[in-house]
């Protein structure tokens, strides 16, 4: 009696066993069931218009400015006036600045008084003389404002230097106002011969020994790096390099000129990152962080492979003028820029049993699968190209069609 009652119970639990094993079954076969009828009937397909671009691959890193500059030496029981705006362009032989001794002092005031000596005159003259040079005064008086917030040395000269230029601008056009042999036009020749001998004393002014953008502001790095040899340097120089131009904050006044015609940036990357790319001789662009900055090309000239990082040295020959006071600046190296047919990711799909790609083009009503190879891709976004009659033949590839721009392709 007692064995009926177990196999009863073992009966009982196989069935309940079944029954669960069969639903299990119905509900697998249910869900993929639905998937079925999902992706044929009720999936919602997109498309693409397939459209011109561009993939660039690029580093971030932290340019190391390197330049060819000269000091100039200057006597430090005197202030050096500059006549020359920062970061212009001077010629070899080019006064620069002006050194504030009493002879300097003898020709301010003399400028001085002739200026109160022709603006008493200009009242007397017609009011079209006066209109002429109205907007010069209105530029004056504002740089004038401007330069009383200043508390920057450097700044200061700069205005002094603007206001002085558009002084003289405007003495120029009441010159060439002023009749013959009027008072106006003596003094103003007066003045323009004071000012010539002036800037013409080489004993007391201060000369460009070479050409280049002439700068006020020294770091004392200016003669840390000899850059005729910055071919010969090796990784330890570079780090010590890398190293000095990070730390240094200094800001001192000063004058030299800076060669704006062939500079350097040392580029530190990861190993590996991008050295599929470097090739030594090739120009490459080089986009900056600050605003005022343009990018530029710069060829590569030395690469170096360390044990973690590639040290990439570029040569500028144009837009140094920008960055004749900076030491290190952001700089993004743009190793390869392809443009082409740009198409997202998830349009191109994989033929595997081939080993090709392809994109679904919609034509009229039709789905066609066109061969493609990608060239690029970023994280999201392939450039594209189609592959040649050779390229489809090796692969068995009979289709005729291709893909070209705005074409639409099938996304699902």
């Amino acid at each position: 009696m007692k064995e009926k009652s177990i196999e009863k119970k073992t009966m009982i639990q196989r069935i309940r066993e079944n029954k669960h094993n069969i639903l299990v079954t119905i509900m697998i076969f249910a869900i993929l069931l639905s998937i079925f009828i999902y992706r044929k009937y009720l999936n919602v397909k997109t498309t693409y218009t397939v459209v011109n671009g561009y993939i660039e691959k690029t580093t971030d890193s932290v340019g190391i400015v390197l330049k060819n500059e000269k000091v100039l030496e200057l006597n430090n029981t005197e202030v050096a006036i500059p006549i020359v705006e920062q970061n212009k362009r001077v010629a070899k032989g080019e006064t620069i600045a002006i050194y504030k001794n009493e002879r300097y002092d003898e020709y301010l005031k003399t400028i001085e008084e002739l200026d109160k000596s022709i603006q008493s005159l200009i009242l007397d003259l017609p009011a079209s003389y006066s209109n002429d040079v109205s907007s010069i005064d209105a530029q004056i008086t504002n740089l004038a404002k401007e330069a009383r917030k200043e508390t920057s040395y450097i700044k200061m000269q700069e205005y002094k230097t603007k206001i002085d230029e558009l002084a003289y601008k405007k003495v120029i056009i009441l010159g060439e106002r002023s009749p013959e042999g009027s008072k106006v036009r003596e003094l103003i020749e007066e003045r323009e011969v004071v000012e010539k001998n002036s800037l013409s004393a080489e004993t007391d002014n201060i000369i460009a020994p070479v050409s280049g953008v002439a700068t006020y502001k020294i770091d004392n790095l200016e003669n840390f790096v000899n850059v005729e040899d910055i071919l010969n340097f090796d990784i330890e120089k570079l780090e010590d390099i890398i190293s000095k131009y990070k730390e240094n904050n200094a800001s001192n006044f000063g004058i030299k000129i800076v060669d704006n015609y062939q500079a350097y940036i040392l580029i530190k990357e990861e190993k590996d990152k991008n050295s599929e790319y470097i090739t030594i001789g090739k120009s490459y662009t080089l986009k900056f962080g600050e605003k005022d900055v343009d990018s530029i090309t710069a060829k590569l000239v030395k690469s170096i492979e360390g044990n973690e990082y590639n040290y990439n040295i570029f040569q500028l020959n144009n837009g140094i003028e920008e960055l004749v006071d900076l030491r290190t600046i952001s700089t993004e190296v743009v190793w390869k820029k392809v443009s082409g047919m740009a198409v997202p990711k998830t349009a191109i799909q994989r033929n595997e049993e081939k080993g090709y790609s392809y994109v679904t083009l919609v034509y009229g009503t039709q789905y066609i699968e066109v061969p493609i190879k990608v060239s690029i891709e970023s994280d999201n976004v392939c450039i594209v190209e189609n592959l040649s009659k050779e390229e489809k033949e090796k692969l068995g590839i009979t289709t005729t069609f291709i893909l070209e721009l705005y074409d639409k392709l099938l996304i699902e």
